[in-house]
């Protein structure tokens, strides 16, 4: 039995002795890296996690006039394992909406802003946008989110959008 034993541990020791580096009864294995390969981009996914895109408030205008446009920026933060895109068919934007305090939407023409610079896996960066305010004066809630173009927004899958509180005059 204790023979049987030393043949294992031995058989065990080599084993251990090749993924370290060497054995003198087995040549080293071919642990050679994989050839690198190319940044991975939102289109190589079949599912994204939104929440793994977060945003932060950076620059806001709490009152501007009516039919304005005015720039705002957010910080994108992005934990996922996909670079966000500027431009092709899946590309990254920031969107917005505006509520009444009430709570009633408002309709936008073009609330979809591609971002300005992508943004890398485990990065983040300020992205601006331009927001075009109401033409009725009052209290507003403005939303922004964001998504990716031939998907849902990120909101449904997770992301938490940013609220802003701004009047019309």
């Amino acid at each position: 039995m204790r023979g049987l034993v030393a043949a294992s541990t031995a058989s065990v020791l080599c084993a251990a002795a090749l993924l370290t580096g060497g054995c003198d009864r087995h040549p080293p294995a071919d642990v050679s890296p994989p050839a690198a390969s190319a940044a991975r981009t939102i289109a190589d996914v079949n599912f994204l996690k939104p929440a793994d895109i977060a945003i932060e408030y950076k620059d806001q205008v709490a009152r501007f006039a009516r039919g304005k446009t005015v720039r705002y920026s957010i910080v994108v933060i992005n934990n996922s394992g996909y670079a966000l895109q500027t431009a092709g068919e899946h590309r990254a934007f920031i969107a917005y909406r505006w509520y009444l305090q009430g709570g009633q939407g408002q309709p936008v023409e073009n609330p979809h802003a591609p971002l300005r610079t992508p943004v890398a896996a485990g990065e983040s960066a300020i992205q601006e946008f331009e927001v075009v305010a109401p033409a009725q004066p009052g209290s507003y809630t403005l939303k922004v989110f964001m998504g990716v173009d031939g998907g849902p927004d990120f909101e449904s899958g997770g992301q938490a959008p940013l609220h802003y509180n701004v009047t019309i005059d």
